[in-house]
């Protein structure tokens, strides 16, 4: 996540001494930087920490959006997001917000019960946060926080996850080996996530997959005959899987009836509030564009119903 911390204190949400850890990118000194960073942790104030989580296996980056509120009326506030902590993602450009407030179960430490992370979604919510070095920043935050709130595992024992019904699905970068691991992250972690809410395409059907984001990286036709199978629940990985290395790499892209890709425009980011000035979120490559093994035909305007605003909303 980008985080204006200036910005964020002249809002007057978080007070300036609020035990605050803010999780962002490690600097990479520019492009000639290691590719590979160590994590990090420094203090901003006596009350807030930057965390910076490790990136490893090659270029790559830690964009999670994610917020938790701990509120002294005995709740935690889950809050996944696609905005920046940024003026601009909360006043020009349009974004989306998925909320829950859990409920405490045990405030006393050691009446809470040493039981392992029941849900999936405390699972995994617990290994995003273990991958952004936030278990470095509560030890960091020790001096003003009691020490039951300076461990995940406590935080996580004190709080009733039960009634979440919705999956999370976390991409770490980095190389993942092993079926068991590759399911709890990225596109694989979207096709558990299907299976487990009942939502698998069922036999003989394709499913038609509208998607929408902000910034277009290097699509290659074998990762997105992946994704597609993925968010179908994953029927036709083992077949996938069967073709050589070489076969997979030589798939074509699917029709634009099959998936559509939604981004702006230039006629439509120059239509909108604050023009091109409001659109520096937005991210495509004029040399991927030009590349002519590029799937451009996949692309379609995305237009705000809400009026003259650009989305940064990715769903």
């Amino acid at each position: 996540m980008v985080v204006d911390h200036s910005w964020l204190l002249s809002q007057n949400i978080l007070p300036s001494d609020l035990p605050t850890i803010v999780v962002t990118n490690p600097r990479r000194d520019g492009p000639a930087g290691p590719l590979e960073v160590e994590a990090s942790v420094s203090f901003l104030s006596r009350f807030w920490v930057r965390c910076c989580p490790a990136i490893e296996g090659g270029p790559g980056v830690m964009h999670a959006k994610l917020m938790l509120f701990f509120y002294n009326t005995n709740r935690l506030r889950v809050v996944i997001t696609t905005a920046n902590l940024v003026d601009s993602d909360w006043s020009l450009i349009e974004n989306m917000v998925w909320v829950q407030d859990l409920p405490l179960v045990c405030k006393s430490v050691d009446l809470r019960p040493p039981t392992p992370l029941g849900t999936k979604f405390e699972r995994y919510l617990a290994l995003a946060l273990a991958k952004l070095n936030v278990a470095a920043g509560l030890t960091s935050l020790r001096d003003v926080l009691s020490s039951a709130d300076t461990t995940l595992d406590n935080l996580f024992a004190a709080y009733d996850f039960s009634a979440i019904r919705v999956a999370l699905v976390v991409s770490i970068p980095g190389v993942h080996v092993g079926w068991p691991n590759v399911l709890t992250v990225g596109h694989t972690g979207l096709m558990d996530a299907v299976k487990d809410l009942g939502a698998v395409c069922p036999p003989g059907n394709r499913l038609a997959v509208e998607y929408q984001g902000s910034a277009i990286g290097c699509y290659t036709s074998q990762w997105i005959q992946q994704f597609l199978i993925s968010a179908e629940g994953g029927a036709g990985h083992h077949a996938l899987l069967k073709q050589s290395p070489s076969k997979r790499k030589q798939l074509p892209f699917p029709n634009a009836d099959r998936l559509s890709i939604l981004f702006p425009s230039s006629r439509t980011i120059d239509g909108c509030i604050g023009g091109r000035s409001s659109a520096f979120m937005i991210f495509c490559d004029d040399r991927l564009w030009s590349d002519p093994c590029f799937p451009r035909h996949l692309f379609r305007d995305a237009k705000s119903k809400t009026g003259r605003v650009l989305m940064h909303s990715k769903a």
